[in-house]
């Protein structure tokens, strides 16, 4: 995924809405008999997918400048994405950039090998003070409060990407490598569970 992003950045855009329903993995529909298929050689692939709230970071050169800038940042009139995977700065309505984009994708992966995040606060039915609780967790979580149980890993990635400047280039290998080194690290083995796409993928076919 951390792959994928980088792609996206590289060419001028931020995703802005990464959550569990914009991942896809490699398995497709066969047009034939409606069954799921894995694509050969693409089997351990991943795919984001609905752009529909992608912006432009880099702002057009003027006459005298030869680079693009990174847009300035600033309130927003409006914030896109989903606010259980948002960074705390893009719920303050702050602009977005390429940082925010990889806060996302780590909450995410959190809410995906645990099940649920610390920081939904479910049980609060006022959305505005649910909004409150959310913001006040992510300003004052450390990795490794964001990162507990199966998340673990996630931490010292978490750590680097809370490290970048607004507008700095990230290291995108870097981050992925210190990934590949936590799970080396703590020994934990590939899981031999399939998703329920997976195990029956007559599910996805059918909606």
């Amino acid at each position: 995924m951390t792959k994928a992003l980088r792609d996206i950045h590289n060419l001028g855009f931020l995703h802005l809405d990464i959550k569990p329903n914009n991942i896809l993995t490699s398995y497709v529909k066969d047009t034939t008999n409606g069954e799921l298929v894995k694509l050969d050689g693409l089997t351990k692939n991943i795919f984001l997918i609905d752009f529909g709230c992608c912006q432009e970071y880099r702002m057009k050169p003027k006459p005298q400048e030869i680079e693009q800038r990174h847009r300035e940042r600033q309130f927003e009139s409006k914030v896109v994405g989903c606010g259980i995977f948002q960074s705390y700065e893009a719920m303050r309505f702050l602009t977005q950039s390429r940082r925010d984009d990889l806060i996302s994708m780590v909450y995410t992966l959190v809410y995906l090998a645990n099940g649920e995040t610390k920081w939904a606060f479910e049980h609060i039915r006022d959305e505005d003070e649910q909004e409150r609780e959310i913001m006040k967790f992510k300003k004052k979580a450390s990795p490794a409060e964001i990162c507990q149980g199966d998340s673990l890993p996630l931490a010292p990635i978490l750590e680097i990407i809370y490290g970048l400047s607004y507008d700095e280039e990230p290291d995108y290998d870097k981050i992925v490598k210190t990934f590949i080194k936590q799970i080396l690290e703590l020994d934990i083995a590939p899981s031999t569970k399939n998703y329920d796409w997976v195990s029956n993928p007559k599910f996805l076919c059918n909606r």
